[in-house]
């Protein structure tokens, strides 16, 4: 696993690469300070219309399933709902420089976790019963991350978030087999997003 200071400075780099690549600069302003002694700053200035906020992460997250079993005929498991919804956060954050939902994932081992979906399949109720529809413009991003990785396995999908710099910040410290409960700040999903945004870049040109 990547250790924190090296990853810092890589994505420093990628960052700073992103802002001279960008081809709207109006949509997105971000900043990321590259001194390692004070950490990494990524500011998010929203400037387009803002997307419809679930009310929580339960209500995306009973969207989410939904939507699973209606393409599967299946619902996916805990684990796999887990690492579904960090990727729409994910998206959110590409696509519309906002979170869908309020809550923050924890670097868990296998990938990221949200307490609140956790404590739903402890008690047993797994989702059921969940009230609130969400936007339009959530149903669109939860589609787009099931058309692109709603057909992977969980440990697909484990390997995947593993790769995120966000979690390997989170977990950094941590023993491979600690769970642990360090919170993954938006800030550093924002990197990630970073380095998704210079991927299509290139990927466009």
């Amino acid at each position: 696993m990547c250790r924190f200071k090296s990853c810092r400075e890589r994505y420093a780099l990628v960052a700073e690469r992103n802002m001279r690549r960008a081809k709207d600069p109006r949509r997105t302003k971000i900043h990321v300070s590259s001194n390692l002694t004070k950490g990494i700053s990524v500011m998010v200035t929203q400037t387009g219309k803002e997307i419809g906020m679930a009310k929580d992460s339960l209500t995306a997250s009973s969207a989410l399933v939904k939507e699973f079993h209606r393409r599967y005929r299946v619902h996916p498991t805990e684990a796999v709902i887990h690492k579904l919804m960090y990727l729409v956060q994910r998206k959110s954050l590409i696509e519309k420089d906002k979170i869908l939902f309020s809550e923050m994932f924890q670097a868990w081992r296998f990938g990221p976790v949200l307490p609140r979906i956790r404590a739903e399949f402890r008690t047993g109720n797994m989702l059921h019963g969940i009230s609130g529809n969400v936007s339009t413009d959530s149903e669109k991003l939860i589609s787009t991350v099931l058309d692109r990785y709603g057909e992977l396995s969980v440990w697909d999908l484990s390997c995947l978030c593993h790769q995120e710099l966000s979690w390997q910040i989170a977990r950094d410290g941590l023993a491979p087999s600690e769970n642990g409960n360090v919170k993954i700040s938006i800030n550093a999903m924002m990197l990630d997003v970073i380095h998704q945004k210079i991927l299509r870049t290139r990927h466009e040109t």
